[in-house]
């Protein structure tokens, strides 16, 4: 009896032990952001929202301009632009709850990270373009230049024709760059890529523009 008695307590003893408290760990860094200074880009996060306690922080803080919104009880939506050049981090920080959902104790806990970059892109031929040769139809080529400050991998471009009359050298009236395929520039941190334009015959302009996106999501405005 003795014997059972003491396994019956240790038993007892073991239960209360899981039942106390589980500290919630901070879930891996993502892979970084990229934002501009002139767009604000959209991150989802798929979490279990609280219904209050939870707050989102960059460092440094003026080098960020961000907002949350609450999407669902599962998805909340963030918005963050950049306001200088530069790098940094982001933090979506809530309250520390038990394996039953219960706040334990003040202090929060980070539930999700980012490593944030600011990149932005140029073009060489803003207020002109280098002619390089002409078609058997008259059409005009005209070639520039995009540089990426900083180089970074996993940026997509979408370089615009606006004109209809011009197009890129396949025919099409848009281009898409990744920004793997630029040209990195060692000295300046930087990268390019090079681009042409046909120009039909008395097709007037050539304007153009060009969108940044990783991962699908728009971070640039045109």
């Amino acid at each position: 009896m003795r014997i059972l008695f003491v396994v019956l307590w240790l038993s007892a003893s073991l239960g209360a032990a899981l039942e106390l408290p589980v500290e919630v760990k901070p879930q891996p860094s993502s892979a970084t952001l990229y934002c501009t200074d002139d767009y604000d880009r959209r991150v989802l996060v798929d979490f279990d929202v609280p219904t209050s306690g939870f707050t989102l922080r960059t460092t440094p803080e003026t080098s960020f301009e961000v907002s949350l919104k609450i999407v669902s009880p599962q998805q909340a939506e963030i918005r963050l632009r950049a306001l200088k050049p530069g790098h940094g981090t982001m933090e979506l920080r809530g309250p520390n709850r038990d394996a039953q959902g219960h706040i334990v104790g003040l202090e929060a806990v980070v539930i999700r990270h980012w490593d944030l970059q600011v990149v932005n892109i140029l073009s060489n031929s803003n207020t002109s373009i280098s002619y390089v040769g002409a078609l058997p139809d008259e059409s005009h080529i005209y070639e520039g230049e995009l540089i990426l400050s900083p180089h970074v991998p996993g940026i997509d471009v979408r370089f615009v024709c606006i004109n209809p009359r011009v197009a890129v050298v396949d025919g099409l009236s848009e281009r898409w760059f990744a920004s793997e395929t630029f040209t990195r520039t060692p000295a300046t941190g930087d990268s390019l890529t090079s681009f042409r334009m046909v120009l039909k015959k008395d097709g007037g302009p050539l304007p153009y523009t060009w969108i940044l996106y990783q991962n699908g999501e728009q971070i640039s405005a045109p």
